[in-house]
């Protein structure tokens, strides 16, 4: 999803189309493809066509995105290895090689001008490799690459002796049968090649294998350079880049900064080598090591990166049990980058991992299963995230007791759903309940304890009890703020909350001042995605507009609508209950004007 929202902020930018608003806050994602679709109908007065390509993941936001476009009157063409990408109506055309006369032409383009190749031999090496694009590039770039190397006449002719020669050997068994073999034995060929070179080649090689592990896509060269050089010592990456790129092994691009691409297909030769030669798992291991100390460094395009290589990992019991203890901050880091999608995956796949791993700790177990609870929680499904927080809490008692602080934290986040569910009293009474507990079983003081003090204000506060939730919510504010600093996550969390207290009481004015100061703060150490950022922009808004300020309001609720639609989906209950919002406030603007008028 990231992937593609990035690809159509990207294209805005290079047409010079604005991809923030006059309050330099970027747009939603259905306003960019609002404003491509005006400019392509202000530009031509036939249709427009959008192509997504590499389409080979079905995610929910997807389907949304192909709707967005198709509503804006684009004819989309999406390229994909899933035949059922997209469940709604659609013309399914299975691709085939170019034609004969574009396969010629793409070949003559890329052969060097001296190379007086014949029409018939070209059509030749075409045939050979079925008129596949993919094929004719690499095949082209031996080509070139074996002039350059042997100073000899080499030509069409020789490298289709050469290919021939390996006979019809099968060089991948996995994944890549709609690919012909006369492609996948080239990219074997250009591999040896690589390999035989003495100068770079190893390394090469070296950078390759680091490749296959991670997304296809957007690798930046001074992430993979730092897991190359943690992972192989080498220090000069540029050397090794230029010979893989010669054989088109790699593309280089810069859009914000340098990065790499390698074609999937590329990717799984590479990873079938290496699993033959038993070294995946060594170099698996080293990449998550590399990784252990840096991952509350890591944006939002790394930490992808990362679920690549632990999605490789998860088939090695060696791997998820030497490295299950990093999971806890990779899953910080997933919500603190409203990456839930991902959250929701991640945590299920290791926690499933580990079941099936004879010796695993059921503590372990259990502590994952809890983080995929919340993952489903973050994503919205409260009536699934309360059914499986509660299997997960009567495994706990029944191993490892129910005064464990994890059995306990567990019994609170029932509450906490249970106050999402709007389910006042039950909340309420559950969280007495867990705080009792948790004073006679934790020190007063322990994180977890505080988190269920401070979820008992804000039940409180949503029952409208304000003056019993101030002074609670004002303890917890000042111990976060004395042990965590002004500026923490959990301290700007509760000022915000006590800014509701002020809002209850109507007086706006000193609410939308603190709101837009946790805005602020929130917004340089946390970015504009984090759910403290984006709940004091709503609530400034909300601030606004009970102050009268109605469009000033309203066009800051529409940027908050964008922002929850980019962070949690545009079906997730929050977003939809602020596009509400909008509809109602538009509808009191509109009624307000034609009065006037």
């Amino acid at each position: 999803m990231q992937t593609l929202v990035n690809d159509i902020s990207d294209y805005m930018k290079e047409i010079e189309l604005p991809i923030v608003d006059t309050n330099n806050q970027y747009i939603s994602t259905a306003s960019m493809i609002d404003s491509l679709s005006r400019l392509a109908h202000q530009t031509t007065n036939c249709g427009w066509i959008v192509v997504i390509d590499n389409a080979d993941e079905s995610y929910p936001g997807f389907v949304d995105i192909v709707g967005e476009f198709v509503r804006r009157g684009s004819f989309l063409i999406i390229t994909s290895r899933k035949k059922d990408i997209v469940k709604k109506e659609a013309v399914h055309i299975p691709l085939q090689g170019l034609e004969p006369d574009a396969a010629l032409s793409l070949v003559k383009h890329l052969l060097p001008k001296e190379m007086n190749e014949t029409d018939d031999n070209i059509f030749q090496l075409c045939n050979e490799l079925q008129f596949y694009p993919l094929g004719i590039r690499h095949a082209i770039a031996n080509i070139t690459n074996q002039q350059i190397t042997s100073f000899s006449k080499y030509g069409v002719n020789e490298f289709l002796e050469d290919l021939r020669k390996r006979g019809t050997e099968v060089v991948s068994e996995s994944m890549l049968l709609e690919y012909p073999q006369s492609i996948l034995m080239i990219m074997e060929m250009t591999l040896e090649k690589i390999k035989r070179e003495k100068k770079n080649g190893a390394d090469a090689i070296k950078v390759l294998n680091v490749l296959s592990l991670v997304n296809a896509d957007g690798v930046t060269i001074d992430y993979l350079g730092r897991l190359v050089k943690n992972c192989t010592k080498m220090e000069d990456m540029e050397p090794p880049l230029i010979l893989l790129k010669s054989f088109c092994f790699v593309e280089v691009s810069r859009s914000e900064e340098l990065s790499i691409s390698i074609h999937r297909v590329v990717q799984t030769i590479v990873r079938d080598k290496i699993k033959a030669e038993k070294e995946i798992e060594q170099l698996l291991d080293k990449l998550l090591g590399c990784h252990e100390n840096s991952i509350w460094s890591l944006d939002r395009n790394q930490i992808l990166h990362l679920m690549q290589i632990w999605e490789h990992s998860f088939e090695y019991s060696n791997l998820v049990k030497g490295h299950s203890d990093m999971a806890t901050d990779i899953f910080n880091k997933l919500l603190s980058l409203t990456l839930y999608r991902e959250l929701l995956w991640f945590t299920k796949s290791i926690a499933s991992a580990l079941r099936h791993i004879s010796g695993g700790r059921e503590l372990d177990i259990l502590w994952m299963e809890y983080w995929h609870c919340l993952g489903i929680d973050v994503c919205g499904e409260y009536e699934e995230a309360l059914k499986q927080y509660n299997i997960v809490w009567e495994k706990q008692v029944k191993h490892v007791g129910q005064y464990h602080p994890h059995t306990l934290l567990t019994q609170e986040q029932i509450a906490v759903i249970l106050c999402k569910m709007k389910k006042w009293e039950e909340s309420l009474k559950k969280h007495r309940e867990v705080y009792s507990l948790m004073l006679k079983h934790l020190p007063k003081n322990h994180s977890h304890t505080r988190i269920t003090q401070h979820n008992i204000a804000i039940c409180l506060k949503e029952k409208g009890e304000l003056d019993e939730a101030l002074p609670i919510f004002q303890d917890v504010y000042d111990f976060r703020k004395e042990n965590y600093g002004p500026t923490a996550s959990w301290t700007l969390n509760t000022r915000s909350h006590i800014a509701d207290i002020w809002f209850q009481k109507m007086d706006f004015e000193k609410a939308r001042l603190e709101y837009e100061e946790v805005y602020m703060i929130s917004k340089g150490e946390e970015g504009e995605l984090h759910e403290n950022t984006i709940r004091a922009m709503e609530m400034s808004a909300k601030s606004l507009w009970e102050l009268g300020r109605k469009q000033e309001g309203y066009g800051k609720l529409s940027e908050v609508a964008g922002l929850y639609e980019k962070a949690r989906g545009s079906k997730h209950p929050t977003t939809l209950m602020i596009q509400d919002l909008l509809r109602e406030w538009n509808s009191q603007i509109n009624s307000q004007i034609n009065t006037m008028s």
